[in-house]
């Protein structure tokens, strides 16, 4: 039964789930879906009109019309994702949740697109869900109550996608029910992160406005920051597109508003000078008590104690690094230390969440 009523969508699921898909897959897939479908199905709408009297080309002008005004209202399910994600009316995951909802509602309506108009019933479901979780969120909102945020930056050696994808994941799963993540973005991990409205940008050309312009302009950010949970209480991302002659000083402004580090350190060598200007301003501003570092077997260790040397002379500079090799229970306890840091990083009366079971 699951073979016929729904291998061909899961099927699609999958091969939008790839790691260089998995950002915009998702958000594509109804769209595209219902394109092939219209192609696939529009003989079936020509044919009425012809057995009504109408000419042959008028049914076929007709029937094309028809798969191009669906295919249009099925591409603007990418801008209405990114307005609600804008609006904070929805999380990425919940948005990814409906998309897959959504894809396979438009399945079970090919397969019934042999009973006409009725076949579009198979969207009342859909339809259903969306409400329900709606009126659940205003109610959730209306008993909110508040807690303290604590927000972690991820600091990175670059090179390694995977690597890099795999751990704001797998940490992001978790923390993100406690505060907000703040990375300086790069291409290892657009794919992994990118937004509904970010794609969006991508697909209409204005992807540059989202890249830091200057200290002013870095300013407004910092102080615009989403730092509230979405309706389904997980926190945001929040990405800093940095040129070259911005990085530094957005390196600098975050690390001081944050309330925990982590760096991760595995893959460091002795060219990756980006990662020791890092660890010499978190020498310099005496903030390595909130830095949790994550090191591995290639980790060039004799470099990484040479520059802290170099960096903290006259001053602490002991780093806390943690081995994790993989799994959820490495990855609860390098949540663990993250915890402890951020605790150590907050002022007297603030208190941390509880991290998710």
């Amino acid at each position: 039964m699951w073979a016929i009523l729904a291998l061909p969508a899961s099927l699609i699921l999958a091969g939008v789930a790839g790691r260089r898909l998995r950002a915009v897959g998702p958000f594509l897939a109804p769209s595209v879906f219902v394109i092939g479908a219209g192609i696939m199905v529009w003989p079936w709408i020509a044919w009425p009109i012809v057995s009504a009297g109408a000419s042959t080309e008028t049914a076929l002008l007709l029937a094309i019309g028809a798969v191009v005004v669906v295919a249009a209202v099925a591409f603007l399910n990418l801008p209405a994702a990114a307005w609600r994600y804008q609006r904070k009316a929805a999380s990425d995951q919940s948005i990814l949740v409906d998309q897959w909802w959504l894809l396979f509602s438009l399945y079970q309506c090919l397969q019934a697109s042999s009973r006409g108009w009725a076949a579009l019933s198979l969207l009342l479901p859909y339809g259903a869900y969306r409400a329900t979780v709606h009126g659940g969120r205003r109610r959730r909102h209306r008993h909110a109550t508040g807690h303290f945020a604590a927000r972690l930056l991820l600091l990175r050696v670059f090179g390694s996608r995977g690597r890099s994808e795999r751990l704001l994941r797998d940490v992001g799963a978790y923390w993100r029910y406690v505060g907000s993540v703040e990375l300086i973005a790069g291409t290892d991990l657009a794919s992994e992160n990118l937004e509904p409205h970010e794609f969006l940008d991508f697909v209409l050309g204005k992807l540059p406005r989202r890249f830091v312009q200057d200290n002013a302009d870095l300013r407004r950010r910092i102080d615009q920051l989403d730092l509230l949970p979405d309706a389904d209480g997980r926190f945001r991302v929040n990405e800093f597109y940095c040129h070259e002659d911005t990085w530094r000083e957005t390196l600098r402004r975050l690390v001081q508003v944050t309330d925990v580090i982590l760096v991760d350190l595995r893959g460091l060598k002795q060219n990756n000078r980006g990662v020791v200007y890092e660890l010499h301003q978190l020498v310099e501003l005496g903030l390595l008590d909130r830095v949790v570092a994550l090191v591995d077997d290639t980790t060039d260790t004799g470099f990484l104690q040479a520059t802290l040397d170099a960096a903290g002379t006259g001053k602490d500079a002991d780093l806390r690094a943690v081995q994790v090799r993989g799994g959820r229970t490495e990855t609860i306890k390098l949540l663990g230390y993250l915890e402890a840091a951020a605790s150590r990083g907050m002022t007297s009366d603030s208190t941390i969440a509880d991290l998710p079971p």
